[in-house]
């Protein structure tokens, strides 16, 4: 029988969309009939409780030290690597055939300066070149969106009969939540019970979230009882451009909140507001479809594959616009219907993945 390891992200990293992933995938894996083995990088120190500059260092004695000798001399006939940046960890395995699952190439975007961001050092340079080479090398290429193939393809050169796009499906129950949920929702947050809401979710300087404050405060010069609901944390530059745009007490930030939480604020939200400067492939823009939430979206990467028909999609950086857009939904009160496309159902994902299994296990035992 093919045994099938699937090298997944450390836990202590906190890296939630892609565990997320690497556990769904391993599911996938086992449904599919093969022999599958997990292979996680270590999170030996970084479990620790440290201060953040000692956790940081403690995450890259786990990253460069622990895992690579948890994981030399692994052996296994298929490999499928979750995260790109595991590909470092190739070199001290053994295995016939290899998947690599593409969920972005932002970085690689950010340093040949195609997408502004932070500026890598010279070792994650050194890295990134080293990822790229054991990406050509692959045997199958599985990328999130269209937008994300190119962008593999413009780093590789590699041939289109080694690639797919699988869109990463949504395997939470999303449908829209009641009256009463919403109601609770609101109260427990501190929101305003009737007052329209803008909601983001997300983290990275691609989310643009300096434009999203800019959005949000030529809104509330229009519609003053309007508030905006964000998750993830701001950054100090972030806060203090709030503060100067005088957006609190209109603005109410949440670190984190759990997939319940987040389903009732897309059923509550007047707008759902992301205007990435890059997306790999976008799942918030999905799942507010599935509430039947408004949506106003940049045209970037791949949101204009999952954004749905009745989505305003403009450039990252069209503030009138965008606010514009977003005035224009609240003002309506329209909401469009519920819905999921097919290409996001975690069958056909699950399926997808099988049969390329399978034609590699064949090609494998062929050669």
């Amino acid at each position: 029988m093919t045994k099938i390891a699937i090298l997944t992200n450390a836990h202590a990293a906190n890296q939630y969309s892609m565990i997320g992933y690497g556990s769904i995938l391993i599911k996938a894996a086992r449904n599919s009939g093969f022999d599958v083995v997990e292979w996680r990088g270590a999170s030996l120190f970084s479990r620790l409780p440290l201060s953040q500059r000692l956790q940081k260092l403690a995450l890259k004695v786990d990253r460069f030290l622990v895992t690579p000798l948890k994981l030399l001399g692994r052996k296994a006939d298929l490999v499928h690597v979750v995260d790109p940046g595991n590909c470092i960890y190739l070199p001290l395995t053994r295995y016939s055939r290899l998947v690599v699952t593409v969920h972005d190439m932002i970085p690689w975007l950010v340093r040949d300066n195609r997408l502004s961001g932070f500026s890598p050092s010279r070792t994650g340079k050194w890295l990134m070149d080293f990822i790229v080479n054991q990406l050509t090398r692959a045997d199958h290429i599985i990328c999130d969106s269209q937008s994300t193939l190119q962008d593999v393809l413009y780093f590789t050169n590699l041939s289109m009969e080694k690639m797919s796009v699988v869109y990463i499906p949504v395997l939470q129950k999303i449908e829209p939540s009641s009256f009463d949920a919403c109601d609770r929702l609101r109260a427990r947050l501190l929101l305003p019970p009737r007052s329209p809401l803008i909601f983001n979710v997300g983290r990275g300087f691609y989310k643009n979230r300096k434009t999203i404050l800019k959005i949000f405060a030529r809104v509330l010069a229009t519609l003053p009882d309007t508030h905006f609901v964000l998750v993830g944390a701001l950054t100090s530059a972030e806060q203090d451009l709030a503060e100067q745009l005088e957006l609190y007490p209109y603005l109410h930030v949440f670190p984190q909140l759990s997939a319940d939480d987040i389903v009732s604020l897309y059923s509550t939200t007047a707008v759902f507001l992301f205007p990435s400067l890059y997306e790999g492939f976008g799942l918030p823009v999905v799942e507010a479809r599935m509430c039947g939430t408004p949506v106003v979206c940049s045209n970037a990467g791949s949101l204009p594959e999952v954004a749905g028909p009745e989505t305003i999609m403009f450039a990252p950086d069209a503030i009138v616009e965008l606010a514009s857009a977003c005035i224009k939904f609240i003002q309506s009160g329209r909401r469009p219907a519920p819905e999921c496309p097919y290409k996001f159902d975690p069958k056909s994902w699950a399926d997808t993945h099988h049969k390329i299994y399978d034609q590699l296990s064949l090609e494998r035992r062929h050669k």
